[in-house]
């Protein structure tokens, strides 16, 4: 075969792969060309069957000429993506550390009643956000708290003050002569040397034998915890709450005498009756009990249900006033209808501190008359 039939055989193929076969293959056989025929025939067979293949899909797509365009990297790109992987890697490690490493700078100091500060770090893989948010504390309020309603703060207080009365009653019942909460089958005695003398006269004295008898009252476990009642019901309900135990006024000195002396068995207590201070023990502890003095003979110790009878018929009481300058004001009256003058009556203020109801005696002030002689006609129209 010539090479004009195989130019005329590939009559359809370009012109550059022509003259490419031409250079090729002018030393060739016979038999060579018609086996690089065959080959060729073959390739041209492929690529005409592709080809029509490609127009018919173009065909039913509307004309749309699509295909994947094959690309290839560069041999040098995959170390150097594997080389920045591992740095990346190695990175994100070392920053996980450092996050679960305990910091060496002391947590900041956060002032009271100041704005605290808190700071929220988000942290992505290229990017840093940082986000404050800011906390403020409130100041502490008031101890005196007058924004509930007015009807109700007032009747709050006088709840408080009808239990503050009413445990004042308790404290004074812990000085009266009563006979509950007495054991007379266990008693102790102890002798008293009384000198009375006053000044310019010769002294008098007088010797005897006081009891005591066992006090059980359950409300109370020591002679201290009858102590601090008694102060805190009876003295400061008379004396404010600003009366301080020094032993330095009368008060604190029958304080002393009534809670605060132990007497003993075969002790002798000295006193001297003309001196207003001195007084016997009301009150003993011995052999982990305590004891209360008995009152001699002729003298009639009352029940506790007497008492209480003689106090709820006390001429004694007290009305609660207007709230003015974070004080309320009870008027306290004590009308004797018998009496020359029928009485007399005082305002004292009281207020609400740290959820305590507090009375201020040392701020007492007399009360006008006008107001008391108010106050007394509404106390006998109550009475009938």
């Amino acid at each position: 075969m010539s090479k004009n039939n195989i130019f005329d055989f590939l009559e359809n193929s370009e012109e550059a792969e022509l003259e490419m076969i031409d250079r090729l293959t002018p030393d060739f056989s016979d038999e060579q060309f018609e086996r690089i025929l065959k080959m060729s025939k073959r390739k041209r067979n492929k690529m005409k069957e592709s080809k029509e293949r490609n127009i018919k899909v173009n065909s039913n797509n509307g004309g749309t000429v699509s295909g994947v365009e094959v690309y290839k990297r560069p041999a040098w790109i995959r170390p150097l993506l594997t080389a920045a992987s591992l740095v990346i890697l190695t990175c994100g490690i070392a920053f996980g550390f450092h996050l679960m490493r305990p910091s060496d700078s002391p947590a900041p100091v956060i002032e009271p009643n100041m704005p605290s500060t808190t700071e929220t770090t988000a942290v992505t893989s290229d990017v840093t956000t940082t986000v404050t948010t800011t906390t403020t504390t409130q100041p502490s309020q008031d101890t005196t708290d007058t924004s509930v309603d007015e009807a109700d703060y007032k009747a709050e207080c006088e709840n408080a003050m009808n239990e503050i009365k009413r445990k004042n009653h308790e404290a004074i019942e812990l000085i009266a002569n009563i006979s509950d909460h007495l054991d007379m089958n266990d008693t102790v005695t102890v002798d008293v040397h009384d000198e009375y003398s006053d000044p310019g006269t010769e002294p008098i004295i007088n010797d005897y034998k006081v009891t005591y008898a066992r006090y059980i009252n359950p409300k109370f476990g020591s002679l201290d915890e009858i102590r601090d009642f008694y102060i805190e019901y009876a003295v400061k309900y008379t004396c404010g709450s600003d009366w301080e135990y020094t032993g330095l006024d009368m008060d604190s000195q029958y304080v002393k005498r009534y809670f605060d002396t132990r007497v003993q068995p075969g002790e002798t207590i000295k006193i001297n009756t003309w001196n207003k201070y001195d007084t016997i023990p009301l009150y003993t502890e011995y052999n982990g009990k305590i004891y209360k003095l008995v009152a001699d003979a002729p003298t009639v110790a009352q029940t506790d249900a007497e008492y209480w009878e003689e106090v709820n018929n006390s001429p004694c009481h007290e009305v609660l006033g207007d709230y003015s300058a974070n004080y309320f004001e009870i008027y306290r009256i004590y009308y004797f209808p018998d009496s020359p003058d029928g009485g007399y009556g005082n305002i004292v203020p009281v207020k609400k501190e740290n959820g305590k109801w507090v009375i201020y005696n040392s701020l007492a002030k007399e009360m006008p008359e006008e107001l008391w002689r108010e106050l007394c006609e509404e106390y006998e129209s109550k009475q009938q």
